[in-house]
């Protein structure tokens, strides 16, 4: 068995860590809007669980090879124990596992334009599955949550091609510059769509242009861990990812729990979305949970008055705004792609053209007829 991870670290560090994992369980942002400014700036990257020495959230780190790390350690009592802890850098003692974990994300203002950068090995703060997870090298600039305007689309569909092309494949299109989009890091960060406040990519897709949740093509994936992660596939980078909104962004959801794939655990196996949702029992608000490749906020999926997102709430890209329309974000659905599908603001083809990206066997033209099922 493959138990639940600890942190040990310096007691600076450890409250450092703890402010953190308090700002997550009480945060709401209904009572404000995030802006543009170096301060809402500042406010999302204390969300996350930094492990750097990062000043005021203004200090970033040299590179994320000499980042300050956290010890994350598991006590795992199988027969791939060894393989799996080389692989993640780690030093097996008995059957505990430690391995470091590095995360930073910091602003800055650049000629007044407020900049957000994240550094991370890409390392969960929890226990896993794979056996070849690797740490990695991410580490990119961009605007910190651009201002858009409503009805100005980044991308327009109007056709079931144009938006499967966009919403599917595993390599997705930013518009790079007017993003002010500079990578530090390796080819793998380009294909994230986001990062969790643990510092772990999130990716909604796979290579073969599928959902690998519900895939349509049912057997296209090696199995997901409970926290709905896993490597990557055909790949030797060992990139691990989340491929839904992770329960396991809940640093608390693993306690009294086994590290397992998802089909062998009977909950998670015979219904993901109520798996993902139940990471969030007690976050029934609008609450931060990564920030977007593109430098928008990405919230849970819960709404400001602790109900789930519908699919009148977002668009192709599973964007939404905010009530007076100067906010946009996107949002953890019950529906793929799940959080972020395709660099936004766009249209919204559901309901324009009655449109759905057909790339899941749990797309969001399951819901769009019916009442929210695990509200």
């Amino acid at each position: 068995a493959f138990f639940r991870a600890s942190e040990k670290t310096s007691v600076a560090q450890s409250v450092m860590i703890d402010a953190a994992v308090l700002a997550i369980l009480v945060f709401t942002s209904g009572a404000s809007a995030i802006g543009q400014t170096l301060a809402d700036c500042k406010f999302v990257a204390s969300q996350f669980l930094n492990t750097c020495i990062h000043g005021n959230y203004d200090t970033a780190a040299a590179d994320v090879a000499s980042m300050q790390a956290l010890q994350v350690t598991c006590n795992d009592q199988s027969r791939r124990a060894s393989t799996r802890c080389t692989s993640l850098g780690g030093v097996l003692t008995g059957t505990t596992c430690a391995w470091s974990r590095k995360l930073c994300v910091t602003c800055r203002s650049d000629n007044g334009v407020t900049k957000i950068r994240v550094q991370t090995n890409n390392m969960p703060n929890h226990c896993i599955q794979s056996s070849s997870v690797k740490p990695q090298i991410f580490d990119y600039e961009v605007v910190f949550n651009q201002k858009n305007t409503h009805g100005t689309w980044v991308q327009s569909f109007a056709d079931q091609g144009a938006l499967d092309g966009a919403v599917c494949p595993i390599h997705k299109t930013f518009t790079k510059a007017a993003l002010g989009m500079v990578e530090f890091g390796t080819a793998e960060s380009s294909r994230a769509m986001g990062f969790a406040l643990n510092g772990v990519a999130f990716q909604f897709a796979n290579m073969m242009h599928d959902d690998p949740v519900y895939p349509k093509a049912v057997y296209n994936e090696q199995p997901l861990d409970i926290c709905l992660g896993h490597n990557q596939l055909n790949s030797a980078s060992g990139m691990y990812h989340y491929h839904d909104v992770s329960p396991c962004i809940n640093p608390f959801f693993l306690l009294g729990k086994t590290m397992s794939e998802c089909i062998s655990n009977a909950q998670c196996k015979s219904d993901i979305v109520a798996w993902a949702l139940s990471g969030f029992e007690g976050w029934q608000g609008k609450k931060v949970i990564g920030l977007a490749k593109d430098g928008h906020v990405m919230y849970g999926p819960y709404n400001d008055q602790g109900m789930l997102w519908s699919t009148v709430d977002v668009d192709a890209c599973n964007g939404a705004w905010s009530a007076d329309k100067s906010e946009y974000f996107y949002v953890g659905t019950q529906w793929h792609p799940y959080a972020v599908g395709c660099q936004g603001p766009s249209n919204f083809p559901h309901i324009d053209h009655s449109l759905y990206a057909n790339c899941s066997r749990n797309s969001m033209k399951v819901y769009a007829n019916e009442v929210t099922l695990h509200q």
